[in-house]
């Protein structure tokens, strides 16, 4: 999205895109979001979690939405207080009063919230209402479930919220939009409601709680995981809905990725650690089932801890140039490491959903080089190699691709159990694997063949 798009301070609450490429997302985030849809579709075709398991990984979840999402707006009970408050209902006498008043009603709103969330559900106006209700049912000032009537302001925002007159108009916009269909990814789509609830500001109070709930409502009525944005993650959040306030949604895309992975993750974890904990001790036996979990466990530290190394390198000579030198910026970005599960899966199958480790981006003015580093063993390759290579790609005309140019000599990097760190370089005409027994210089040698061959340094 052009800038211009969203000059007007009016023109974000009447934005309601309907295919992405309104967006103007980084490539980077729709790559991610491609990337998740595929690893829910896939996780789906699984068939559902026990549900037991469903029932606990849904408590779980429950708390820590709400310890996290009255801890942004201030509250300071802890999780374990919080948990107390809600699951054995004991008032804290050391505690204020309305921390504890707010979590129950909380509670009882996300309540509200999971009966609501079906398949194909129609939001309506009463249920957003509804939803201010409960969250804010113990606090009369708020005046719960009734839009305001009085100017408002967003604490840490620029944006001034729409008239009193016009919030009802708005919030009937937003539904119709919320309601009309689409041709935009699931969590962007929750993504940007939850934001333009934020922005319309309808209520006098909880319009945070109400907007995450929002997201959630929506994410949930289509199988998706849902989103805990974390009490620690409020400065990036207020930055992110500030970017969202001229139309620029990537960096709060990115954070709600972030925290729906953590919950995906977690789920995966349950899943596949149940499946196979029984299909070891169907053929093992459950003492020889354990003992090859410690095993794999144990590969999976050592194998992570090799590549975190790698990463602490590039990262830290990332940071160095970008003091360094002048004319180029130059930044360096971590995803979330790849969990136990996650790791099998690569050994096994060689590739797997949400598999990026870091990224770069160079800029000179005009000029930029965006490359990123993903695990993915190409079979062409590592024939019949259960390695696990970190690839290097950019991205070319906007499309993702491994890195082709001679100019560029690092390929791949692995660990092999017999020789340690390995290195796929491409050298002239040749393309040689040979052992690296030091990271930083790998580091080294990448960032001196992008300046040279990219920008004319060295």
């Amino acid at each position: 999205m052009e800038l211009d798009r969203v000059s007007d301070a009016n023109t974000i609450w009447e934005f309601f895109p309907d295919q992405e490429a309104e967006l103007d997302l980084e490539p980077d985030t729709a790559a991610r979001l491609r990337s998740l849809a595929e690893e829910i579709s896939a996780f789906r075709q699984g068939g559902p979690l026990e549900p037991i398991v469903t029932k606990k990984l849904s408590e779980y979840f429950r708390l820590q939405h709400i310890f996290h999402s009255t801890g942004i707006e201030g509250n300071r009970l802890t999780l374990r207080e919080t948990e107390v408050v809600l699951s054995e209902g004991i008032q804290l006498n050391d505690k204020p009063l309305a921390d504890q008043l707010e979590v129950k009603d909380l509670a009882a709103a996300f309540n509200f919230l999971e009966e609501c969330a079906q398949p194909e559900t129609i939001l309506r106006e009463v249920d957003v209402r509804e939803l201010h209700r409960l969250t804010v049912c113990n606090k009369s000032e708020a005046d719960p479930g009734a839009y305001r009537r009085a100017g408002v302001v967003i604490s840490g925002s620029e944006l001034t919220p729409p008239e009193p007159l016009a919030v009802p108009a708005l919030m009937e916009a937003l539904l119709n939009w919320i309601n009309r269909p689409k041709d935009l990814d699931r969590l962007a789509f929750a993504s940007i409601a939850h934001h333009k609830l934020v922005a319309i500001h309808p209520f006098l109070d909880g319009n945070g709680r109400v907007s995450r709930l929002l997201m959630n409502f929506l994410l949930m009525r289509v199988g998706y995981p849902i989103v805990n944005i974390r009490r620690e993650d409020r400065p990036r959040y207020y930055e992110a809905l500030s970017f969202a306030d001229i139309g620029l949604y990537s960096p709060l895309i990115n954070l709600t990725l972030d925290r729906v992975l953590d919950i995906f993750r977690e789920m995966k974890r349950v899943k596949e650690e149940t499946e196979r904990m029984r299909l070891w001790a169907d053929r093992l036996g459950e003492k020889e089932a354990e003992s090859a979990q410690r095993r794999e466990e144990r590969e999976y530290r050592i194998w992570l801890s090799s590549f975190e190394t790698v990463k602490l390198e590039f990262q830290s000579r990332a940071e160095l140039l970008d003091d360094e030198l002048d004319s180029i910026e130059i930044s360096f970005k971590p995803y979330p490491v790849p969990d136990l599960s996650k790791y099998l899966t690569l050994r096994e199958r060689g590739r797997a959903a949400q598999t990026w480790f870091f990224s770069l981006r160079f800029r000179r003015n005009q000029e930029s080089q965006h490359f990123f580093f993903r695990f993915y063993r190409d079979f062409e390759i590592h024939r019949g190699e259960k390695v696990i290579p970190l690839q290097l790609n950019w991205f070319r005309d906007g499309i993702e691709t491994p890195v082709d140019d001679p100019s560029l000599r690092l390929r791949e990097i692995w660990t092999d159990k017999a020789q340690g760190l390995m290195v796929r370089r491409q050298e002239g005409s040749r393309i040689t694997s040979a052992p690296e027994a030091s990271p930083a210089r790998i580091a080294e040698l990448f960032f001196e063949d992008v300046l040279k061959s990219c920008f004319g340094i060295g």
